[in-house]
């Protein structure tokens, strides 16, 4: 194995010198550029292990999610890890749903510098704690714990209800993978309930279909959910969905129903993936950049890792702006008239 001893011969440095070029500290470009010269034509690699007790962290990031057939997760995940390799960073993803004991367990044993949440599932307090103690960043996990990342949906929602109301809806459901408790607390939740009662609709109840449970995958939820909620309220001219996935499962139902869309029936999905843009009829959707999101969860996690702060209270979020598509029209009922 080549050694830090053989680079500094070839480059013509000291042995610091070739251990700061890759720790990252200040060195004059001219001695960085010969080390990684020297590097590469050695096939040098450095030693994890030593690199870290120099650092004393792993530039290892963890992120944990539920869902890893939606899109919208793998979007962003794509860009946090594309920006974290950039600055020397490993990223491990963990998939919750598949035994989720064993992926905590799995997590606590780990010495990771941060963890990023990106499901729905509650963490115990005592696993926390523990990684808290620990050093560990902790993002999206609450305010108690650590920085937060968020796209605003209130704005954009209430923009698509001012579209809906001049369309003449009055009727409009909502189609939930999340279930009561997390729906009511869940911004797109509240700026639903906020929105239909600023414009007039209906306020009735039966117009949610909750989701409970958080095995099934959003398209199912979506399909299975507006069924459900057709077949209670048939009367009902458009329908929010908690993201696309569900949006997507809500087309196919509609279809499989006899519904046109959006002639029958508007369709509004969320977080308006790559996806969204490329199924019939297109789907309205509220987008935000999902690069530049994840570019800034990877820059702020990392400036934590390395002044060693928590962020507890620190929170940076992206614009979401509405995307009108062909899934969105005027409502039955105004065109008849």
């Amino acid at each position: 194995m080549v050694t830090r001893r053989e680079v500094a011969a070839l480059a013509g440095v000291s042995v610091a010198t070739v251990s700061n070029v890759f720790l990252g500290k200040p060195v004059s470009p001219g001695k960085a550029v010969r080390v990684r010269e020297a590097a590469e034509q050695l096939n040098y690699v450095p030693n994890h292990t030593a690199r870290s007790l120099s650092l004393g962290r792993n530039n290892h990031i963890g992120i944990v999610l539920h869902e890893c057939t939606n899109p919208y997760h793998m979007e962003i995940v794509r860009s946090i890890e594309e920006n974290a390799v950039k600055r020397d960073y490993m990223v491990t993803v963990f998939l919750l749903e598949n035994a989720l004991s064993d992926n905590l367990n799995l997590i606590k044993s780990r010495k990771m510098d941060a963890l990023i949440n990106m499901s729905t599932d509650s963490f115990p307090e005592k696993v926390l704690q523990l990684l808290f103690d620990d050093g560990t960043v902790l993002a999206d996990f609450g305010s108690k714990w650590g920085v937060g990342f968020a796209h605003p949906y209130t704005k954009a929602i209430e923009a698509v209800f001012a579209r809906l109301s001049e369309g003449g809806h009055k009727t409009v459901g909502y189609v939930s993978t999340l279930d009561r408790l997390l729906f009511s607390c869940d911004e797109r939740g509240i700026a639903f309930e906020q929105g239909r009662r600023r414009h007039g609709m209906c306020p009735d109840a039966d117009l949610i279909e909750y989701n409970q449970s958080h095995t099934v995958l959003s398209e199912e939820v979506g399909y299975n959910g507006f069924k459900q909620l057709f077949a209670r309220r048939n009367d009902l001219t458009a329908v929010f969905c908690t993201n696309d996935m569900a949006a997507i499962g809500v087309l196919r139902a509609a279809a499989d129903l006899g519904l046109s869309v959006p002639d029958d029936l508007s369709v509004i999905g969320c977080d308006d993936v790559n996806l969204a843009s490329m199924v019939i009829p297109r789907l309205t959707s509220l987008h935000f950049d999902r690069e530049e999101f994840g570019r800034l969860i990877a820059g702020e996690v990392i400036r934590l890792i390395e002044t060693r702060q928590t962020g507890a209270g620190q929170s940076f979020g992206v614009e979401v702006t509405p995307v009108f598509r062909d899934s969105l029209g005027p409502a039955r009922r105004s065109r008849e008239a």
